[in-house]
């Protein structure tokens, strides 16, 4: 699925937005892709442990959306899989964002999958999730909105806002009081 998804998006607009498929090693088992020779945005605040400065992060939070424009408007998708790992530094002065791993990406409307990163993982899929409901919601840009709202978190505090360290039980109940918890706590409003 990865393949003909990255394979969709050789266009120009996608060329800039998304890491490109280079070829297949082994039919099937290995594919390979354009180098990044930046790293992700994860190691990136690696680097800066207790989050990056809020202007840098509104940087990068306009370059992902533009990733997520990209993939929305022109190919109708969304990554599902939308964190700082899947987002990698391109360009001379790794000043320039592409998305990478589109091994969930799927088209709006069809059935999504109960497997996610479980700290990006939206409410309402975690409370279907916790239902025991097998049949996936619906695809939708949500989804990677969601996302992209977590990871910006993630990138002004450096630890995840919804830990989910016990699996998405507990993100079910979110709110935004337990949003503007987690901004206080950082330190950072």
């Amino acid at each position: 699925r990865e393949k003909s998804n990255l394979i969709t998006c050789k266009d120009k607009k996608g060329k800039e937005a998304i890491i490109q498929f280079k070829g297949q090693f082994e039919p099937g088992l290995v594919l390979y892709l354009e180098y990044a020779p930046g790293g992700s945005l994860k190691e990136l605040l690696e680097e800066e442990p207790a989050g990056l400065d809020e202007v840098e992060v509104r940087n990068w939070a306009s370059k992902a959306l533009d990733i997520l424009v990209y993939l929305h408007i022109h190919r109708d998708i969304s990554h599902l899989d939308f964190k700082a790992e899947n987002m990698l530094l391109w360009g001379r002065h790794h000043n320039q964002l592409r998305g990478c791993d589109l091994e969930s990406a799927a088209k709006f409307g069809d059935r999504r999958s109960i497997y996610v990163s479980p700290y990006i993982c939206p409410p309402e899929l975690a409370l279907q999730i916790t239902a025991g409901e097998e049949d996936g919601l619906e695809v939708s840009p949500a989804d990677d909105i969601w996302a992209l709202g977590v990871t910006v978190l993630y990138l002004l505090t450096g630890s995840h806002p919804f830990p989910a360290n016990d699996g998405v039980e507990p993100l079910y109940s979110l709110t935004q009081k337990d949003v503007q918890k987690v901004l206080k706590k950082s330190g950072k409003v």
